[in-house]
């Protein structure tokens, strides 16, 4: 069956996201410090200096609850669709190790002006998020071969960059989404994926 351009835009409205990308080192990721290497008896070295690994930060347009008639606590559908393809939850401040993500693979999204987007281990398209991709962000990309993935419904994209103290809101309502475990995502593959 032949589908023209209109009804594929139809399609991947559902798959479509804000994005943002930024490094480890943005101080409203809340990351602090880092572990790079270990001492002769294998203690981490932490260190104040992140180094410069490209995070993209994936927010859908809105936010999917479902509605349970029983009491269990009601969720987030497209979280549980990325911890039930393999994402791990990024959860409150602390020390954390970041996941590697097998299988999934994060590219250049070619549509719409651009942005990125993300494929699930089964080569599905999971989600694409149209931002601007600078230059030294891409080539980091490639340097390192990964890139940090955050994703969830409350990272703080859709606050409006011209409020007041926007920067501020951002980090609060990021650290809110980590606490109550809305925030999946880990270390992804950076490379070519098979565009729509």
């Amino acid at each position: 069956m032949e589908i023209n351009d209109r009804q594929l835009d139809e399609i991947l409205a559902d798959f479509s996201a804000l994005g943002r990308p930024t490094y480890l080192d943005d101080p409203a990721l809340g990351f602090g410090h880092a572990a790079l290497d270990r001492d002769d008896l294998g203690i981490p070295r932490f260190s104040p200096d992140l180094p410069q690994v490209p995070v993209a930060l994936i927010e859908r347009h809105q936010a999917l609850w479902t509605h349970p008639d029983n009491p269990t606590p009601r969720q987030e559908v497209w979280t549980e669709l990325a911890l039930a393809q393999g994402m791990q939850r990024i959860g409150p401040l602390g020390v954390h190790r970041l996941p590697n993500l097998d299988g999934w693979l994060l590219g250049e999204w070619p549509r719409d002006g651009g942005g990125l987007q993300l494929q699930q281990p089964d080569g599905n398209l999971f989600v694409y998020a149209l931002c601007t991709l600078p230059a030294d962000w891409i080539t980091a990309a490639r340097h390192y071969g990964e890139v940090l993935v955050l994703h969830g419904p409350h990272l703080g994209l859709r606050i409006p960059s011209g409020d007041p103290d926007a920067e501020q809101r951002r980090a609060t309502e990021l650290a809110t989404a980590r606490e109550d475990g809305l925030v999946t995502g880990g270390l992804i593959l950076w490379g070519r994926t098979l565009a729509p």
